[in-house]
């Protein structure tokens, strides 16, 4: 990867491409040039909003695809399961980076993870091809593009009068031309990236910040989210730090705990009183779904007793079973009175 290369790229806020001979400049979209694009988008709404014959409208497709079986409400919750899965590997990365072979097979697990749901997104979007929005959106970029090539120091392109099937081999090309989320990381990480961001105290490109490129605007995002990281007390080591999936594995493990520890203060914050402060408590839930939150809230030693709680139940069905006899009760009535004898012996 060329991290010199694309640094001085997304500074300077345009690049060059050579296309069958031809070289073209292309430079960012001003305010005023993605305020005109959004127009044309807004256009080809408006003028074909009561057209059923060439166009489908996007929940038209939505419930096609769902009709033939292609993307059901299942199917979609399949998906969020999937990406919450895929969430759940990289905190296992994150929690065995420094195990080699669980590492390696984390790393596959994760990649067929991805697949799996770049597939599930296909099928999902199989017939956005098809929608007015498409349409209306392919249409706005065109535009935008024509508004921001260059080829001899003159626009390119007429928007209204270009060759359109030109128009679309340089936007086929251009794509290959885009610079990845993870690109960006890295260059936000780089010792030159650094030099510049200390030295001009975060004053690196031209104001006003709404004619910033979108790498512009991803590459400060990404250098305050390091900043953050790095002055987190808490944050994990460098080399997890350099690994998008680890790092991002760490952030959503202390996501979680935060969530987690939010919603834990908030409902014992409900129950106050006398029992706010004791070992177990009991709550009435009014649906499934809220059994399950709450559930979560319990701490592995926590969920550890309501699972031995369960198998006691299972094994001594029809019998009464004193609450001070419960196993893990009985402990804790122990080592509170070894602590009472440890302070009277104190004193």
């Amino acid at each position: 990867m060329d991290t010199e290369g694309l640094l001085y790229r997304i500074i300077s806020g345009y690049y060059t491409i050579d296309i069958e001979g031809s070289t073209y400049k292309v430079i960012r979209p001003t305010l005023a040039i993605r305020k005109a694009a959004h127009d044309v988008y807004n256009d080809i709404l408006k003028k074909n909003r009561f057209d059923d014959t060439h166009w489908l409208r996007r929940h038209e497709a939505n419930r096609i695809l769902e009709n033939n079986g292609t993307w059901t409400k299942e199917q979609n919750e399949q998906l969020k399961i999937l990406q919450t899965r895929l969430e759940d590997l990289k905190i296992e990365l994150y929690l065995k980076y420094n195990d080699p072979p669980m590492k390696k097979k984390i790393r596959e697990s994760i990649k067929t993870g991805i697949k799996q749901i770049q597939k599930m997104l296909r099928d999902r979007d199989s017939m956005e091809h098809l929608t007015l929005e498409f349409f209306a959106e392919t249409a706005k970029n065109e535009y935008m593009l024509s508004q921001t090539i260059y080829k001899d120091n003159k626009l390119a392109f007429d928007f209204e009068n270009s060759n359109q099937h030109e128009l679309h081999s340089i936007l086929s090309e251009l794509r290959k031309y885009t610079i990845s989320a993870e690109e960006i990381k890295a260059v936000a990480r780089s010792e030159l990236w650094k030099s510049y961001w200390n030295a001009a105290s975060g004053d690196i490109f031209d104001p006003p910040i709404y004619d910033w490129s979108e790498e512009q605007k991803l590459l400060i995002n990404f250098t305050k989210m390091y900043e953050n990281i790095y002055e987190n007390p808490d944050r994990p080591e460098d080399n997890i730090i350099e690994d998008d999936d680890a790092l991002e594995g760490w952030m959503i493990f202390i996501r979680r705990k935060n969530e987690k520890e939010r919603k834990k203060n908030k409902l014992m914050d409900s129950v106050g009183g006398k029992y706010k402060n004791a070992n177990e408590i009991f709550i009435v839930t009014n649906s499934p779904e809220e059994s399950k939150e709450i559930y979560s809230l319990n701490d592995p030693q926590g969920i550890a007793q309501i699972h031995h709680l369960k198998k006691m139940a299972k094994d001594n069905v029809g019998k009464s079973i004193p609450w001070q006899e419960l196993p893990h009760v009985k402990m804790q009535i122990q080592q509170e009175l070894k602590e009472k004898t440890a302070m009277a012996q104190r004193k």
